[in-house]
């Protein structure tokens, strides 16, 4: 595979493989592997992948805090695919497909650092398709005009993550896995102090951070 990246018209192109493997170890080390891709191609990352449904399909019983710099994104996101469905996990019962709240799985890899994927199936309103196309495309904005730079990690704890990314405009996300337990939080942040907050989900609206920046 790697003499065929390197040749003619795939020289320098950005290519994706499938290692299907939840662990993160053995994926990045197909990924780097001197004797193999060498850094050539990205992979899908299937670590996060798996998180993702455990944290869809079990609403208020998942630890939000494994989301810290979770699967290949959060240990070499140069080189990981993020997704939340593809072909095979949407249509396998043993690879836990997500039927539940999958627009919060969206929201987590689209604001996170690697390249996300979105599913042809969610996307469209083709019949037999999901149709999360007005919360995707919500959430493509943010990522292609707020999502930048290192990811610092605000909260955590089994209900909650929240998390900045610290490039460009800076970006602070939170996440509640429970929907029947509102959750008020305050955290640091390094827009400053007095700062305005916008929130582009419309889920609430602006704040102001205090004079700690918080």
């Amino acid at each position: 595979l790697l003499p065929f990246l390197n040749s003619k018209s795939m020289a320098g192109k950005f290519a994706v493989g499938e290692f299907f493997d939840g662990n993160v170890h053995l994926l990045r080390q197909w990924v780097v592997d001197p004797r193999g891709m060498r850094g050539r191609a990205s992979a899908f990352d299937f670590p996060t992948r798996f998180l993702l449904a455990a944290m869809c399909n079990q609403p208020g019983h998942f630890n939000m805090a494994a989301l810290d710099h979770c699967g290949l994104a959060g240990s070499d996101p140069r080189f990981a695919v993020t997704f939340v469905e593809n072909h095979d996990t949407d249509t396998s019962p043993s690879l836990a497909p997500i039927v539940k709240n999958k627009a919060l799985a969206y929201a987590y890899i689209l604001t996170s650092e690697g390249h996300p994927c979105v599913f042809y199936r969610d996307y469209s309103a083709d019949p037999g398709c999901y149709n999360v196309k007005p919360v995707i495309d919500n959430l493509i904005w943010i990522h292609e005009n707020l999502a930048f730079g290192p990811t610092q990690q605000r909260w955590k704890d089994l209900e909650v993550f929240a998390y900045e990314r610290l490039g460009g405009p800076h970006l602070l996300v939170g996440l509640n896995n429970d929907p029947d337990y509102p959750r008020r939080i305050v955290v640091d942040t390094a827009f400053g102090a007095d700062a305005p907050l916008h929130d582009y989900t419309g889920h609430m609206t602006d704040i102001v951070t205090d004079h700690n920046g918080r």
